[in-house]
């Protein structure tokens, strides 16, 4: 994946310093004795006529995107939580908290399923928890332990301070609902 994304990274590179140089030289053949080697307009005008051009330009567009979002994804997991340890400092990535979370959130019968989301501070990390639950849950008592337990978890395993638990109910689900199943599709 990292060869493919940097043949494409080294394409795009390409691509945009071949456009910048000949926009450079369209605007040195105008204000200069410099001419261009090629006619620009009949160029411009060949690759405007094509039928493809907006199909590339969509599939270009895509592919930039995506390579965005991947590098926005690639500097996500480069995060770390760092601290003082006496034998040297020790470096937690965010994914790997976040993981640690979801697994001390799988020990609670009544949630069906559980995104942390994790903000480092200055007083340490502030921990977001948006959870599915099954219908009949006790939720105040259920957010009260869940941020009990993960704070306590955090802290103690991973030795990381945790300033504060959010835990927020995104969806009851009834019984019926866990093969996927609405009540439309029955």
């Amino acid at each position: 994946m990292k060869f493919i994304q940097s043949i494409i990274i080294a394409i795009f590179t390409a691509c945009a310093l071949f456009l910048a140089l000949i926009l450079l030289w369209s605007f040195l053949a105008e204000k200069t004795p410099i001419g261009m080697p090629f006619d620009l307009v009949a160029t411009v005008r060949l690759l405007t006529s094509s039928p493809w051009n907006w199909r590339a330009g969509l599939v270009l567009l895509a592919i930039g995107l995506l390579l965005i979002l991947l590098k926005m994804r690639e500097l996500r997991r480069e995060q770390c939580i760092a601290f003082d340890n006496p034998a040297g400092e020790v470096a937690i990535s965010m994914d790997a908290v976040e993981d640690f979370i979801r697994r001390a959130g799988k020990e609670f019968p009544a949630v069906k399923s559980l995104m942390p989301r994790i903000q480092a501070g200055a007083d340490g990390i502030a921990i977001a928890i948006r959870v599915d639950i099954w219908g009949g849950t006790n939720i105040p008592r259920l957010s009260e332990e869940m941020q009990n337990t993960i704070k306590n978890r955090v802290q103690d395993t991973l030795g990381i301070n945790v300033s504060h638990v959010t835990v927020s109910v995104g969806k009851i689900v009834s019984s019926g609902e866990e093969e996927g199943e609405t009540e439309e599709q029955q």
